[in-house]
């Protein structure tokens, strides 16, 4: 049964970043949302062979935390993409952001308990991983278009 769910949950990761990269379009236009979907994609990409080198085995669970480090991912890009004044306060945000997520759901990673291990070792590894990447998106001053004053 838990195969099966896992299977479902890679398939979700499959066509979620799709629609996510659609609707970022409207805002960014392909390129920009290609740019801002980057570091969340690369980093559930990346974490299930990197846990693999420690020996952390990829599970239903190890599924399910990938598809949180991609919402969360994608939203210390989305704060990157929109630091136009590349504002230092930004930056420190996302990164409190990123140590508060990292304690909570990468202390996970110490259980006993095979599957809590592995969701908090896919939940620390990706979202340090979306964190290192995520500054990468805003290297274009003009990846954000104008807003318009009313």
């Amino acid at each position: 049964m838990l195969r099966a769910y896992r299977l479902r949950t890679l398939g979700l990761l499959t066509l979620t970043p799709l629609l996510m990269l659609a609707l970022l379009s409207w805002r960014y236009g392909w390129g920009g949302a290609l740019r801002v979907m980057l570091p969340a994609t690369a980093a559930i990409v990346l974490t299930p062979p990197l846990l693999a080198l420690v020996g952390v085995g990829f599970s239903f669970f190890g599924a399910m935390g990938l598809v949180l480090v991609l919402s969360i991912g994608t939203d210390y890009a989305l704060f990157c993409a929109e630091d136009r004044d590349r504002d230092a306060a930004i930056l420190v945000s996302v990164c409190l952001a990123m140590l508060t997520t990292s304690l909570s759901f990468g202390l996970l990673a110490f259980s006993d308990v095979a599957a809590v291990r592995a969701f908090g070792a896919t939940m620390l590894t990706g979202v340090l991983l979306a964190f290192l990447l995520a500054p990468s998106v805003k290297q274009r001053r003009g990846l954000v278009p104008e807003r318009r004053k009313r």
